[in-house]
């Protein structure tokens, strides 16, 4: 189950990736102002969003027709990937995570 900013909950069959805008300040995974989003990866496009490689992790762009649309906005930062938390994670591990 992915939970939206709403608190309504939609299925997923894929992995749910937890994120916050960045103008929000700093939730944890859990807290208010933090939602989950379901994304599934388009076979050409990946996820279609381009993240940066520092920490924490923020989105940079998304992609105008790609499976994020409507799902992260740049600027957003991404807090967990399948449940795991990934705001102090080496930058390997979220780009396994993201694979």
């Amino acid at each position: 189950m992915a939970q939206v900013q709403d608190g309504h909950t939609n299925a997923c069959d894929s992995p749910a990736m937890l994120e916050e805008n960045q103008d929000s300040g700093s939730p944890t995974p859990g807290s208010a102002s933090a939602r989950q989003v379901c994304i599934q990866r388009h076979p050409s496009q990946g996820f279609g969003f381009v993240a940066g490689s520092q920490r924490p992790v923020i989105v940079r762009s998304v992609s105008e027709d790609g499976p994020s649309i409507g799902k992260l906005l740049p600027g957003d930062q991404i807090l967990a990937i399948n449940e795991e938390v990934v705001s102090e994670a080496p930058r390997e591990r979220v780009i396994d995570l993201v694979r």
